[in-house]
């Protein structure tokens, strides 16, 4: 049977060109997921923990104490011992403004992680180092001068030494980084010997050859105060992977469900199309059980072709995808870092792709084991074959979905833990809906055939045909339907995702902006130049006093009183409701937790001698110990508090680097400004979810193009099957255009009724879906959205393949003499 099946490949090699393409498609694609997320990860992976990939111990302290140093280096066993600042600075260079995320470089070369493209390393504290991003998105150049200011009370002018090489990956350029010599953080502290705290602190440690790293690390501990943390810079590197992860992780989980998905369409159209192979070779299968051959000789050599087409397939599908990896790693830059290959995983997707085409083939290979020399000459099944298979689909499709149905209810009511229940119940309730498509297939068709008549002949004899063979036309529409309800499904959730994270965020952060100078006046030119900041929509004053607040038992707190005008609607999205009169007050829930406070206590705030009572109602303050009233309460206690901040609203989070860039200049580095806000934070879940969309959406691309191979082979098989009926009506008058345009208007119906059950099912997935994250993420808010320029074009995109899958088909019965095919068919 293997001669024999390996005889058959050589002799009509252009039958499994289809299998070949869709095994290969569906390898490619998972094979590409894997090694471009892997490659992804080790650039994030590298980036994350290159600051502790030279040393051997790390150390975490609370704050910087040259005594801890001296200690450190003091204990047997250490070699060299650097500190390790890191913090935010805002600058302003020549072509625009930011702020760089900072870290200091350690004296001993050994212990530096990063490698200069150009430039030098800064040695003193008015020298800076920027990374390649920064660099190339500021216009920044070594010998440049740029302003910063790190918060505290002074501005100075730093120069650029240096320019670092950085790795590069799809996450990467978020934030504008920096380095800077340790004596910038040394000179922070000796000016503001209070600010230590300030400056996180980690001491990167060598140890001496031939040390042991346990006695090393028990005598470091011994040393240091307890809140020191002392551990392996693998340790660290695995804790700091693991709290970076999240977002890759997600990232992966997605592309390879999809390829997962991909597989699965495969499925259906591999099955596909070793179905048209055995309709293709019913005689040559009679002649074979006449010879001799036994059903499972027969069974067999299908089956050894599946497998010799698998494994070609499920190579080249690795090898495609390996390359689709590579143009994506050169496209996010992660190349740069090595290409990283996942040869177990990959031999795994391989071992997939030859197990799915050989479980495809599974059904018509035992539908072989059955033909008799008389089946031969019989076209087509027996009707009564097709109505007990459908009947039998339909109490197991009814099954999947009362199940499904069933467990996406308990993830809806549940109080924790929706998410993995609401993905069952989604996949249970998609299978069923997918098994049941023999049944409402032909119901849907038979609906739009009422249309048809009205078009004429060929049009009526189109929906008829289609109804011939409703177990194919299902299969085909499974196929289409998967891909196009994937994508809707992807395309609502995302946009419900997006609109729902928005809203909680604007909960949760209720001012996009916040410039603040504590309980000193603004500048006047400040607050009218930010409302000039090009993307501010809206701003507000705030007038701002010191106050202490009395009760509690570890003595009086100070605290921020801040009173809002009448036009701060505009600007705060959430809370001013409960600012029902002068005797209430606005407190951040992390803030009342802090202080042992709840909601609708009331306390006594003291202003320069004067007291106030206020009910406290829980709202997203933007600052931590602040109380916020309306402007009129705060006069009576502090009548001549200065305005003391501006807070803003933005008009697009999605342009939340300009708009952050445009507050900075206006800034200018003012002494004792603080600028602050949650812009940047719902900029970032915004970009993140557009990238994961638009990343996605391409990606499913690959699963309609399966699924249009899928309607191609389906087109092909009933050309197959109904030779003799195309004769017959060429014979009577039927041109070439006609029949081709008869298997075009077969191709768009069921391209149509799949994109109808696809559109209706990826919008009910996307909504639960958003509802179950939404749950699970405890939002404050669900919104669902639904863009319906995108959900149009998904349904012109699919009834445009289908016409398209039909040109072959059609080319090939018109191609056929009436007399060749009438002789064929006998």
């Amino acid at each position: 049977m293997l001669r024999l099946a390996l005889r058959e490949l050589r002799n009509a090699p252009g039958r499994m060109v289809a299998v070949l393409g869709a095994i290969a498609i569906s390898v490619a694609f998972l094979s590409a997921c894997m090694t471009f997320l892997e490659t992804e990860q080790a650039a994030v992976a590298k980036a994350a923990t290159e600051s502790v990939s030279t040393s051997d111990l790390v150390v975490d302290a609370q704050s910087s104490d040259p005594d801890q140093l001296t200690a450190i280096r003091a204990v047997p066993g250490v070699a060299v011992a650097e500190p390790l600042w890191s913090g935010r600075l805002q600058f302003r260079g020549p072509e625009g403004a930011g702020v760089l995320r900072i870290s200091s470089v350690p004296e001993s070369p050994a212990l530096r992680w990063a490698e200069l493209t150009e430039g030098s390393w800064p040695q003193s504290a008015d020298q800076v180092a920027v990374g390649q991003a920064t660099a190339r998105q500021h216009r920044l150049k070594v010998g440049a001068e740029v302003s910063v200011d790190d918060g505290s009370d002074q501005s100075r002018t730093m120069i650029i030494t240096g320019i670092v090489d950085q790795s590069q990956s799809l996450f990467s350029g978020i934030q504008d980084s920096g380095y800077v010599a340790g004596a910038y953080f040394q000179a922070q502290q000796a000016a503001d010997p209070g600010s230590a705290g300030q400056w996180p602190v980690r001491y990167l440690i060598t140890t001496a050859p031939g040390a042991d790293l346990g006695r090393v690390m028990e005598s470091l501990r011994a040393t240091l105060p307890s809140t020191a943390v002392v551990a392996t810079a693998g340790e660290v590197a695995q804790q700091t992977l693991l709290a970076l992860s999240g977002g890759v992780d997600t990232y992966g989980i997605l592309l390879q469900g999809f390829g997962a998905v991909a597989l699965l369409v495969g499925g259906i159209m591999i099955a596909n199309t070793f179905a048209i192979l055995v309709a293709q070779r019913r005689r040559q299968i009679g002649l074979l059980r006449a010879v001799g051959a036994t059903g499972g000789d027969v069974r067999r050599m299908v089956l050894a072709e599946a497998v010799l087409v698998g494994v070609v397939g499920s190579v080249a599908g690795v090898a495609l995808g390996i390359g689709l990896a590579t143009i994506g790693a050169a496209v996010s830059g992660s190349i740069g870092n090595g290409l990283a290959l996942p040869w177990l995983r990959l031999a795994l997707a391989a071992a997939v792709g030859v197990l799915v085409t050989v479980v495809a083939a599974g059904v018509p290979a035992a539908r072989t084991s059955r033909i008799t020399p008389l089946e031969a000459l019989r076209p087509v099944d027996d009707h009564r074959v097709e109505r007990r298979r459908t009947m039998i689909i339909g109490g197991l499709a009814l099954i999947l979905i009362l199940a499904g149905g069933a467990v996406i209810g308990y993830a809806l009511t549940a109080q924790s833990g929706v998410l993995l229940p609401a993905i069952a119940g989604a996949f249970a309730l998609g299978l069923g809906i997918v098994v049941a498509a023999p049944i409402y297939v032909p119901l849907l068709v038979r609906a739009i055939s009422v249309v048809l008549r009205r078009f004429g002949p060929v049009s009526r004899v189109a929906a008829a045909n289609t109804l011939r063979h409703p177990g194919r036309a299902a299969a085909t529409c499974a196929a289409l339907m998967i891909a196009v309800g994937l994508v809707v499904t992807l395309q609502v959730g995302a946009a419900s995702v997006k609109a729902t994270t928005d809203a909680d965020a604007q909960l949760r952060f209720p001012v996009d902006v916040t410039v603040s100078a504590g309980t000193e006046p603004l500048p006047v030119d400040l607050i009218t130049g930010l409302s000039d900041v090009p993307g501010i929509s809206a701003t507000t004053t705030v007038r701002q006093v010191g106050g202490t607040l009395a009760g509690r038992e570890d003595g009086p707190q100070d605290v921020t009183l801040a009173g809002l005008g009448e036009n701060a609607g505009t600007v705060v999205r959430d809370g001013l409701d409960r600012l029902g009169s002068d005797d209430s007050a606005l407190i951040g829930p992390y803030t009342a937790r802090l202080l042992g406070l709840a909601e609708g206590d009331q306390v006594t705030v003291t202003v320069g001698g004067r007291t106030a009572t206020y009910r406290l109602a829980f709202s997203r303050i933007p600052e931590d110990f602040m109380l916020v009233v309306r402007e009129s309460a705060l006069a009576a206690v502090a009548p001549k508090a200065p305005v003391a901040a501006v807070w803003a609203s933005a008009t697009d989070r999605s342009a939340a680097q300009a708009v952050s860039a445009g507050v900075v200049a206006a800034v200018d580095q003012r002494q004792g400004v603080v600028i602050g806000g949650s812009l940047a934070q719902a900029a970032e879940l915004n970009q993140l979810i557009d990238g994961l969309l638009a990343g996605a959406t391409a990606l499913l691309g690959v699963a309609i193009v399966i699924a249009l191979i899928g309607v191609g082979n389906t087109l092909g098989l009933s050309v197959i099957e109904r030779e003799r009926e195309s004769a017959l009506l060429r014979a009577l008058g039927l041109e070439r255009r006609q029949l081709r345009r008869m298997l075009a208007i077969e191709a768009v119906v069921l391209a149509l009724v799949a994109a109808a059950v696809g559109v209706g099912a990826g919008i009910g997935f996307g909504f639960l879906g958003t509802s179950a994250l939404a749950r699970e993420s405890d939002m404050t808010a669900t919104v669902y959205a639904i863009s319906v320029p995108q959900t149009v074009f998904v349904v012109v995109a699919a009834l445009l393949a289908g016409a398209v899958a039909s040109i072959l088909p059609g080319l090939r019965a018109a191609r056929t003499p009436p007399a060749a095919a009438l002789a064929a068919a006998t």
